[in-house]
């Protein structure tokens, strides 16, 4: 059976779900640092960026699980608000809050706000697969009942057979991740394409897969708020790939420097 503590330190239980994220936040940290200068930035200003990324994810993460998934629960039991070890994070809230930060610093040092969401989405891509597993050890945003041979019976939610789909999630982010890296490293590409490209894959898959889990909240009776969610991303996804490809001369995220050596090379 999965437990959802770690382990235990002095009598505090330390959960994978914290762990998990941790890990996520600290692979993101290294690759966005690693990468910084190639898309003009100093490290120094985006190990700032980053800091204010992070809690901003996970302040709006919550905030919508809280108002859009579980408000009555929330309302009733008001403390279990600050009780992120229990699970219960929203990722379209996390993403939502990783753009309003970007947004607030793009706005505050006239900056490229795209330049800056291509950088910082190429990382998150697979940090959401972190996320994933969290929720898989955690036992919660569980399938819907199979008789596949792929089913997994998770005791903290009940005796059944259900899809991993939780799993399934983590394992389409990480094919995302490696999709925009490969885009990334041998094609040229305007700023803002690499975010319009995530934003459509992972709110497409997203829209299919929830079909194998278990809603919960469904409007008309057929589409989850998660879907519907996903089908307003994909779109925003839509809007910003139209307008990068619209926009005058190739605007790469590299930084002009790194580009003219590029092009050194392959001379």
């Amino acid at each position: 059976m999965l437990n959802p503590v770690a382990f235990t330190v002095f009598g505090l239980d330390i959960y994978w779900y914290g762990l998990t994220y941790a890990l996520g936040f600290l692979f993101s940290y290294l690759f966005i640092i690693k990468f910084a200068k190639e898309f003009g930035f100093k490290s120094e200003f985006i190990e700032d960026v980053f800091f204010n990324v992070m809690i901003f994810s996970v302040l709006f993460g919550r905030l919508f699980y809280v108002l859009f998934y579980n408000p009555i629960f929330y309302f009733n039991n008001f403390f279990e608000i600050i009780a992120v070890w229990h699970g219960g994070m929203s990722i379209h809230g996390g993403i939502f809050g990783v753009f309003v930060t970007l947004y607030y610093f793009s706005k505050k040092y006239k900056l490229d706000l795209f330049k800056l969401t291509d950088l910082f989405i190429l990382p998150a891509s697979l940090a959401l697969a972190f996320g994933r597993l969290a929720n898989f050890i955690n036992q919660e945003l569980v399938g819907k009942i199979t008789t596949s041979s792929l089913g997994v019976i998770f005791p903290l939610y009940d005796e059944n057979t259900r899809w991993p789909y939780q799993l399934f999630e983590g394992f389409k982010s990480l094919i995302i991740f490696e999709i925009l890296f490969f885009i990334y490293f041998f094609k040229k590409l305007k700023t803002g394409v690499l975010t319009g490209l995530f934003l459509v894959f992972f709110s497409l898959g997203r829209f299919i897969l929830d079909f194998l889990r278990e809603p919960d909240i469904l409007f008309f009776g057929v589409i989850s708020l998660g879907q519907l969610l996903s089908l307003i991303y994909a779109i925003v996804g839509v809007i910003i790939l139209v307008k990068s490809y619209r926009a005058s001369g190739l605007q790469s995220s590299r930084a002009p420097e790194l580009q003219r050596k590029e092009k050194k090379r392959k001379r």
